[in-house]
Order: C-alpha cells, then structure tokens, then sequence
C-alpha cells in the first residue's frame, strides 16, 4: 500500500502496529526535546491508542522519556466527568498517567464535564497560553483514529466543525453514543509538526480506502487532516490494509 506522497506503513497485527507507534513517539519526543527542550502530544481514544499507551507505560519506554518535559493534551472528549467509563483522559489516566511520574501541571484535559461551550472555551486558552509560553505555532505530535464514517478525532460527516477557520476547540454532536462532545478543529491538527493516524481491523478497510482516495472532506472528515508544515503518516495493519504490506 505504497502511494506517491504518502507515508503510509502496513504492520503484520495491532500489537506490532502499537509498538511501532510508541517507538515514533518515543523518537519524536527525544528529538524535539533535544533540539527545544520540550515536546507536545495530542492523545486520542480509542482501542489501538490504549495498547500503545500500555506500552509507554512499561519501563522500556517510560524510562527513556522525560516526562516533566512532555506536555500532553487531548484531540477530543466526550462531555463526562473524567471518572466516567466514556472519558478518553479516564482511558489515558488508567493505561498510562497513573503509572508514571509526570508533573500535574502537564496534563491538559478537555473538561468534559463543563458545558460544552465554555469547556470548549476554557481549552482553547490553555492551548494559546502555551503557545505564547512556547513560541510554538503548534503542537508537536497529534495521535489520531479513523472511525467506521471517516470521522476523526469528533469531527463527525457533514458537521459545522468541519467549516470553523478560526477556532482551534469547538463543541462537537456525535451522531451516536454520548452526542455531547469537544473536539480540536483542521485549522489546529493541520498547525501540527506530525500527524499519526493508527488505524486497525477489517472493518476500517472500506473507510480507510475512502480516506486515501480524493474526495469531500464533509462526507469524509479525516481527509482534511493535512499538515500545512508538517508529515502526516498512516500506520495500519494488515487487517485493514487488506492483507496488503506496505
């Protein structure tokens, strides 16, 4: 599944697909904090995040990683306290915040269990403030999914969000699920240094062909992620490239 232009890496399961993603973290933490002494990440939910984020967790990974230079943010949430079941943040704190040692002050969570307006806000301040603080334009590493619809990270088929040329946070409607939700809008995640989507599994083939091939970013939203300066990559499995290796 090589395509011109694309950088696109086909892995023989999931559990290779998540180690692979935690060494491209790893190394794009290191490189950044070498060359600026800090280093940004958007998290997302999901099923392949959580096993890459066991793997961070392990000491192989967490050992190497200087956390109280990472700053790690996140790409949506659903609009539930973080104890809530449904809370990307309550995955990410289970599978990895609980088992490192990473400053507080760090940790940037959407509050869910804000109105969405104001928690959309409120988030939206906590992004520019670093990017004052930084100097930064924009965040280093955003993670980021392929729902069964082409959505990604909340930005959901023919929504609003999809238009927004100004705001980096806005209020999201899922069309299923917890409806209410927050969500970072293309004019951030295209600000981003690099962009990795992990996609896994045979029900991603058909949305992950569709993705790959030109075509409405309303009916398609992942399609609009394409960073302006930065890489954008695919690593996905053999299940959902078709039985292809990249």
């Amino acid at each position: 599944m090589n395509q011109v232009g694309r950088n696109i890496r086909v892995f023989s399961d999931p559990e290779a697909l998540s180690r692979a993603g935690a060494e491209f973290f790893l190394s794009s933490a290191l490189t950044a904090i070498r060359g600026k002494g800090r280093f940004s990440a958007v998290l997302s939910g999901g099923s392949t995040p959580r096993r890459l984020y066991r793997l961070l967790a392990m000491p192989e990974y967490s050992a190497q990683l200087p956390w109280e230079q990472i700053d790690l943010y996140w790409g949506d949430e659903r609009c539930v306290p973080p104890e809530d079941g449904k809370s990307n943040f309550g995955m990410v704190c289970e599978e990895l915040l609980s088992k490192i040692d990473i400053p507080a002050g760090n940790i940037h969570r959407m509050q869910g269990e804000l109105n969405p307006e104001k928690g959309a806000r409120q988030y939206e301040k906590e992004l520019r403030r670093y990017f004052s603080e930084t100097g930064s334009d924009g965040l280093d590493l955003v993670l980021l999914g392929l729902g069964n619809d082409g959505h990604t990270a909340s930005l959901f088929p023919r929504s609003a969000s999809l238009e927004e040329k100004d705001r980096l946070v806005v209020p999201a409607v899922s069309p299923q699920g917890i409806r209410r939700r927050l969500t970072l809008t293309l004019p951030l995640l295209n600000r981003s240094g690099a962009v990795l989507f992990l996609v896994s599994g045979k029900g991603k083939r058909e949305p992950l062909n569709r993705v790959l091939q030109p075509g409405s970013v309303a009916e398609i939203p992942a399609r609009g992620v394409r960073p302006l300066s930065g890489e954008l990559y695919w690593y996905i499995d053999r299940d959902a490239a078709g039985g292809k290796d990249g």
